[in-house]
């Protein structure tokens, strides 16, 4: 049983910060301001515009969390108040996005979207072994949605899972020593990546096949048996203890759809693709038209944390759970005849599902309740010459104070 946040608060609704419903449309409309209160206090949680293709863009917070009351952060005598702050706001957020389009006066269907604010990342060019990206991507593959890479690239399926053990060498010493500058598996070093992304002619010898195998071998399995910390990545998992438990969930581990991927490398069936220097779109129009809502969405998942849900940073461990969604990259959208609900401090039995049989829906109302991640919004349709959109309900609940069940 968990207990309520903020349990001393009778009036919940006061917990919530709902900035309401805010409209905008056209090119280069002026800027519209997302305010709600939490506890009578005003809080900002952000700012719509567009800009001169008639794009929404949606700027979040200024990272602001602060206590009205001035209730300090952390109460020694309760263990878990490092992640329930009674009292505390701030303004990460996040809210459903609706559009009305035409073009040259015909009205174009399109779906809704969801847009979600976070803490600020300061490190924002270190990934994560597993990003959020990767996390959902299997998700959908595991779940049939999707699926998996039908050619292994060196360069866009590999490369980057291993480049990110090099890059965590900022923020971790035993990262450094041991994928940094002149470590043994410094993946930055041209040498060792000639080596790992080449193969020998059709027939002949492959030197590197024990090299590849050797790192592949490195890795920890997407369900290991215990908590060996040795296997990469050196992070902590969901189920983190101390002193260190021998718990599967530990230690952090890449996807099953990564883990396929670097099984495939090791033994050859890769295509030997590397470009090193090869530059990327410098913007969102250098995209093919096709290919623009998707590198929206890897644009911002890439850079949100997957591991560990502990409880999580941007987003936590309802991400996880395929009920949240109605097809891949896009949030289940709750229906109007749906009412919220304040969390009691028990066990909620599932809902029954309107389809045959009995399941678990996960419809957020107000996705920052539970979880969060980068503000943007995730377009489906090329930008229109005209376009309306609605944002509703762009709102932050208080720590754990309301979810929505359906």
């Amino acid at each position: 049983m968990l207990p309520r946040r903020n349990a001393k608060v009778a009036e919940r609704g006061t917990l919530v910060i709902d900035a309401g419903e805010q409209r905008i449309a056209g090119r280069n409309a002026a800027s519209v301001t997302c305010v709600g209160e939490y506890t009578g206090v005003p809080v900002k949680l952000g700012e719509l515009l567009t800009d001169a293709a008639g794009r929404l863009l949606v700027l979040g917070g200024h990272g602001v969390s602060a206590s009205p009351t001035g209730t300090p952060i952390y109460n020694p005598d309760d263990d878990k108040s490092f992640i329930n702050a009674d009292g505390w706001y701030d303004d990460t957020c996040d809210g459903i996005v609706a559009a009305s389009v035409s073009i040259e006066g015909r009205a174009i269907a399109v779906e809704s979207a969801w847009v979600v604010t976070a803490p600020p990342n300061y490190g924002p060019q270190v990934k994560a072994v597993r990003t959020m990206y990767d996390l959902l991507y299997d998700l959908y593959v595991q779940s049939g949605w999707m699926a998996p890479p039908a050619a292994v690239s060196f360069m866009d399926d590999v490369h980057p899972i291993l480049d990110r053990l090099t890059g965590l060498q900022w923020v971790n010493q035993g990262f450094a020593t041991a994928f940094g500058y002149g470590g043994s598996f410094d993946f930055s070093s041209p040498v060792l990546i000639a080596r790992l992304s080449t193969l020998p002619p059709a027939g002949q010898y492959d030197p590197n096949a024990e090299l590849r195998y050797q790192i592949f071998n490195s890795f920890r399995p997407p369900n290991p048996p215990d908590g060996n910390q040795l296997p990469w990545p050196w992070l902590y998992g969901d189920a983190v203890t101390r002193p260190a438990g021998e718990g599967p969930r530990q230690n952090a581990a890449v996807s099953g759809t990564q883990y396929e991927i670097l099984s495939r490398w090791a033994s050859g069936d890769f295509i030997a693709d590397w470009r090193p220097g090869r530059q990327g779109s410098a913007s969102i129009d250098k995209v093919p038209l096709a290919g623009q809502p998707a590198m929206l969405d890897r644009a911002a998942l890439d850079f949100c944390l997957a591991d560990a849900f502990h409880p999580g940073c941007e987003m936590t461990w309802p991400m996880r759970h395929l009920s949240l969604y109605d097809k891949p990259f896009r949030i289940r959208v709750r229906r109007p005849t749906c009412r919220s609900r304040t969390t009691a401090p028990r066990s909620i039995k599932p809902p029954r599902c309107p389809r045959a049989g009995r399941c678990t829906r996960k419809v957020p109302a107000t996705s920052t309740a539970g979880w969060a991640c980068r503000g943007r919004p995730t377009p489906r349709t090329a930008a229109p010459a005209t376009t309306r959109r609605t944002i509703h309900s762009f709102r932050r609940s208080g720590p754990r104070a309301c979810r929505t069940t359906c």
